[in-house]
This record gives structure tokens, C-alpha cells and sequence, in this order.
């Protein structure tokens, strides 16, 4: 079972997926509108789920934007925000056609630092990311 953010169908990604939901008891209230996680002991990550905690998207016009942002991440304390566009990374630039090699740099726990050039309303920064442990 895995939970997909609304993404076009070739990007569409896992956000919560199999390997963290193991990790819990999952208990729905639907008439609270509540969803509880229980942590199950028995049961440990793989790996040390390593993130930036950002999620990228390629919009209607070809450019990596910033499509979420996790609370607390490096990314959040980087100043980050949705909408934000990726220009560059590790001194490349950001196309359609690396986005996917992106975003497998992004899940590899063994890469520890991204340098991205971001683009805003308020010009254009050079930030170097470390992944920090978000769960």
C-alpha cells in the first residue's frame, strides 16, 4: 500500500509508502477525521530514510518546481518554498530530462549533500543541502 501525491502519471511517487507504513499500526477514525500510528517495535527501517525533504514536480512548462516541502527539513530551514524552481543542481542544470536522476539522488541514502540553484520571485540562490533523518 502506498499513499501518491496527485503528480502527472510518469512522476507520480510513493510519499508515504510500504517501508514506512510496516513500521505502524494504522488506526482510521473517519468520523473524527483522525488517523493515529502506532509504532510497531518489532519491525525496524532498512535504512535511515535519509531526505532533503522536498518533493519536485516538472511543470506545463518544462521547469522543476517546488511542489512540497517537509516541516523542520533541511529544506524547510534552507527557506525553501513551494513554488520555488530548481535551476540547477550539482552544478547542472535542472531539464525535464535529468529530473529523474534528480530525484533518485534525492532517495539515495549514500548521496549526503545536494547543491541546488533556486529560483524565486526574489532572484536566484546557490544552497548546498544536507539530508538529515525527517522520521
Amino acid at each position: 500500500m502506498c499513499i501518491f501525491g496527485e503528480l502527472p502519471p510518469l512522476l507520480s511517487m510513493a510519499l508515504i509508502g510500504t517501508d514506512l507504513l510496516s513500521q505502524f499500526k494504522m488506526i482510521i477514525n473517519y468520523p473524527k477525521d483522525e488517523m493515529m500510528w502506532i509504532p510497531n517495535p518489532d519491525i525496524h527501517f532498512e535504512s535511515n530514510q535519509l531526505s532533503l525533504g522536498l518533493n519536485l514536480n516538472l511543470s506545463e512548462k518544462d521547469e522543476i518546481l517546488v511542489e512540497g516541502v517537509w516541516e523542520g527539513s533541511p529544506a524547510d530551514k534552507a527557506d525553501i518554498q513551494v513554488g520555488d524552481q530548481v535551476i540547477a543542481f550539482n552544478s547542472k542544470k535542472a531539464t525535464p530530462e535529468n529530473l529523474i536522476g534528480l530525484m533518485e539522488m534525492m532517495r539515495n541514502d549514500l548521496v549526503e549533500t545536494i547543491s541546488l540553484q533556486i529560483k524565486n520571485q526574489n532572484g536566484t540562490r546557490k544552497l548546498k543541502l544536507t539530508k538529515a533523518m525527517l522520521f
